[in-house]
């Protein structure tokens, strides 16, 4: 703080810092009428925030209220005290969580669409207010110096790009002269979602230059239903392996590594790191990739990749017929001989092959009624043998 109170003063700006919490009306209203006592006050720029990030389920009353407090409750004070201060700027520091979601974000989201609304509710009574829905600033704050490495990843794969200062600071200029109620200075890249294999947001195709459409629910589901074909034809071994490389994969993005072998199968996600948010990013991207409807809970029932693979492998089946192993090593010889040259010198040889095979096939296939009978004459004796005779030519 002394440091930007020196720069300040060194660009001619004269700054007094008033520690204090806007949110408790009275001692706003305190510094608000010292600086009246002083000179015109003119602008606001609202810039307080507070952060608790969790899922829906966990988010309670009392983890709210702090984070409501700093954003809403602040706001709406500055709005009261200086409604008739004919200010000719009221800024107020939103989030691009409130306009485009953010996982995990939900008390934040909210207190920054309360924001959105007060810009807009002051624009209607005449009054000036704007409020700009930042992205993610590469400059570490008290906010943003929470967020661990998977975190960011996360966030970059979700097409959102840290903002350098004189970024923000070139956007905030640019903002305040568009003079928009709502603005959303971010750094976009749009193509990240196409890279993850993920949909560009219903709120952000207008923005893609030309083709980074939706991926249709369609092409998902035949994306899916290829996946279903393919392990159709593997053994279970080899299904199960199958899967869990596509399990492998996902949790290898999702936190952030190059190398999907990086991943142990056996490895629990708790101690890879794996929360509740990463938990429900993973359980998406496997959703995507197999065309199921998974539980929010998937990595918590299932702990480990290859436990996920397992639950995964007979879902993925579950409307494919499966047939034995053995017709679909034949489907495969089949193709393997088809690959075999008309004029090659080993045909000869393969005809003879698949011909004593079959010759074995056909003898082993005689009816066992037939060879129950055989076996009881061979170990029969005379009375026995006549007595077989009798009943079977009805001879008595």
């Amino acid at each position: 703080m002394a440091r930007l109170v020196a720069e300040l003063a060194e660009l001619g700006a004269e700054v007094r810092v008033q520690a204090g919490d806007a949110a408790d009306r009275d001692a706003l209203a305190s510094v608000l009428a010292r600086i009246a006592g002083e000179r015109p006050l003119t602008a606001v720029v609202h810039a307080a925030g507070v952060i608790d990030d969790a899922t829906v389920e966990s988010l309670t009353p009392e983890r709210m209220a702090p984070v409501l407090a700093a954003k809403a409750d602040a706001a709406w004070n500055l709005h009261e005290l200086t409604e008739r201060a004919g200010l000719a700027g009221f800024v107020l520091y939103s989030s691009a969580a409130a306009v485009m979601g953010s996982p995990g974000q939900g008390s934040y989201a909210a207190a920054n669409a309360f924001l959105d609304a007060l810009a807009a509710y002051r624009r209607d009574r005449q009054l000036a207010g704007q409020s700009l829905a930042w992205g993610l600033w590469a400059q570490t704050s008290e906010i943003t110096g929470q967020l661990a490495g998977a975190d960011l990843s996360r966030l970059r794969r979700g097409g959102v790009q840290p903002l350098s200062t004189e970024q923000g600071l070139a956007l905030f200029e640019t903002a305040t002269a568009l003079g928009a109620p709502l603005a959303v200075p971010a750094r976009l890249d749009l193509a990240a979602f196409s890279r993850g294999g993920r949909p560009v947001p219903a709120l952000l195709r207008g923005l893609t230059a030309g083709g980074l459409a939706a991926r249709p629910t369609a092409a998902v589901a035949v994306a899916a239903g290829g996946l279903a074909a393919r392990l159709a034809a593997l053994s279970p071994a080899e299904r199960e392996q199958e899967v869990l490389e596509i399990v492998r994969a996902s949790v290898a993005v999702v936190l952030g590594h190059a190398h999907p072998g990086d991943i142990d199968p056996q490895w629990a996600f708790r101690d890879m790191g794996i929360d509740s948010l990463t938990g429900l990013e993973l359980r998406n991207r496997l959703a995507n990739e197999t065309g199921l409807t998974l539980p929010a809970t998937l990595v918590f029932d299932q702990p480990t990749p290859l436990e996920v693979a397992r639950f995964l492998c007979p879902e993925i089946l579950a409307d494919v017929v499966v047939e034995p192993a053995v017709l679909t090593q034949l489907t495969q010889l089949e193709s393997i001989l088809s690959e075999v040259p008309p004029d090659s010198e080993m045909r000869s040889d393969i005809t003879a092959r698949l011909r004593t095979v079959l010759l074995k096939w056909m003898r082993n296939q005689e009816p066992a009624a037939e060879n129950t009978a055989a076996q009881k004459l061979e170990s029969a004796s005379a009375d026995e043998v006549f007595d077989f005779i009798a009943k079977e030519l009805g001879v008595s």
